[in-house]
């Protein structure tokens, strides 16, 4: 009996052990799995940390540019004409009757400009168009070399320095 005895005592072991193996690759294969989902779950978390980060410099680098504010149709309107583009030059008008004995006439041309088809001069730092008359003359026609301006019937040229 006694070997009938040890023969179940080493089957019984043998099934312990046979039933022990499967609950310890199970537990390894659960480890197994456990580590894998750490690795991938590192593996998103930089991932993400990558896109966040080259959307932030890319959102840096791709911002436009500051502009400045296009002037209002108040401003315009205060200021509707540009800056003169000429030096001044000056004139002496020699009075045309010697008799009435009036002071010489002085025009200074201060400067041209050009706004759509219609030109204006600066003559005395007073804006003139054609047909305009300042101290006596009449602006007779503007160019870009000059003004021509006519003094009681005679022409007189301001030439555009």
């Amino acid at each position: 009996m006694s070997i009938i005895y040890e023969a179940l005592k080493k089957v019984e072991k043998l099934q312990s052990t046979a039933s022990a193996l499967p609950e310890a690759n199970k537990q390894q294969k659960e480890k197994v799995k456990t580590n894998h989902f750490l690795l991938y779950s590192l593996y998103i978390a930089i991932a993400a940390t990558g896109f966040f980060l080259a959307s932030v410099v890319l959102g840096i680098f791709t911002k436009p540019l500051p502009t400045t504010p296009a002037p209002q149709p108040e401003q315009a309107a205060l200021n509707p004409l540009p800056e003169p583009v000429s030096a001044p030059a000056a004139i002496q008008i020699a009075p045309v009757n010697i008799e009435q004995k009036q002071p010489p006439l002085e025009l200074t041309l201060n400067g041209l400009f050009f706004s759509d088809d219609e030109g204006y001069v600066l003559i005395n730092n007073q804006i003139l168009r054609e047909g305009d008359e300042i101290n006596g003359v009449v602006v007779k026609r503007i160019t870009l070399d000059g003004v021509e301006l006519d003094a009681q019937g005679s022409t007189i040229k301001l030439p555009n320095k």
